[in-house]
This record gives C-alpha cells, structure tokens and sequence, in this order.
C-alpha cells in the first residue's frame, strides 16, 4: 500500500509543476491549494530535498522548486524516495536478510515480476503527464 507521505509527495511535486517558471513556491502556498496540513508537508518536502528533488530557498520570495523538468520526474522515482520500501514481500527489500527458502520458494519468481510491473507501470508515468490539464483524466490503468 503506498502511503500518504507518498501520495502527498506526488501532489507535491505535481503542485510545483504547475507552478513551473514562477519562481520558488511557499510551502505555504502548495499546503493551502492541496489541503495537506504545512506540519505535515514539511517533512515530505525534507524527504524531497533529501533526495534532491526540489531545491529549497529561505528568505523573502523563497520556497521550493523542481530540480528538473517535470517531464524528467517518475511516478516510481518519487515514491522510491518517499516509501520504505516498494517491495511487495519482505524478503524481496533492498539490503534484507536472504530468505533461507529463497532458492526453494516457488513463488519468489512471482512476486519479483510483480514488483516489476509495479516499477515499469510508475516508471512510464511522468509528473508532466499528471500534472498536463489535457491528460489530467486519463485512464491511466490503459498504460
């Protein structure tokens, strides 16, 4: 289940897109037109700086903007910096402990093509596709 932290990031950064070439945007702003409490957008927004995407201004007319073009964003690359993890078992985690019944499990090969599927379908979907008012309903289960 993909939590709010990185439901929100994807609002988040869809938010900044559309905002494109105005300058920094305040949090304030972006937790006003999402109606995401600013306590709570503070620690995403942290998570996406973190991970160096969005770079962060302070003073008069700062706040937050992309770090590259939106059609450079994934879905799937927002989530990897948001999510613990994406995997669908733990034994499949990054860094986990190996299974000891992984060279016997017979269905570890299933769960490994779910999880790409997982990642191909985030992977094809761009911020800009999201945040592009012409596309905005489109079904994006057809992809």
């Amino acid at each position: 289940m993909i939590s709010t932290k990185g439901r929100y990031a994807i609002r988040f950064m869809i938010d900044l897109a559309e905002q494109e070439g105005k300058g920094p945007v305040p949090l304030s702003a972006v937790s006003e037109r999402q109606n995401i409490s600013k306590k709570y957008m503070e620690s995403i927004v942290k998570t996406l700086v973190s991970a160096k995407l969005v770079n962060s201004s302070s003073g008069k007319g700062g706040g937050y903007s992309l770090t590259k073009t939106p059609e450079e964003y994934t879905v799937w690359e927002i989530l990897n910096a948001t999510e613990e993890s994406m995997s669908s078992v733990a034994c499949l985690i990054e860094n986990a402990e190996k299974c000891p019944r992984e060279d016997t499990c017979q269905t570890v090969s299933m769960w490994r093509g779910y999880d790409k599927v997982v990642r191909d379908y985030f992977s094809g979907i761009t911020i800009a596709d999201l945040a592009n008012r012409e596309k905005r309903f489109t079904d994006f289960a057809q992809l």
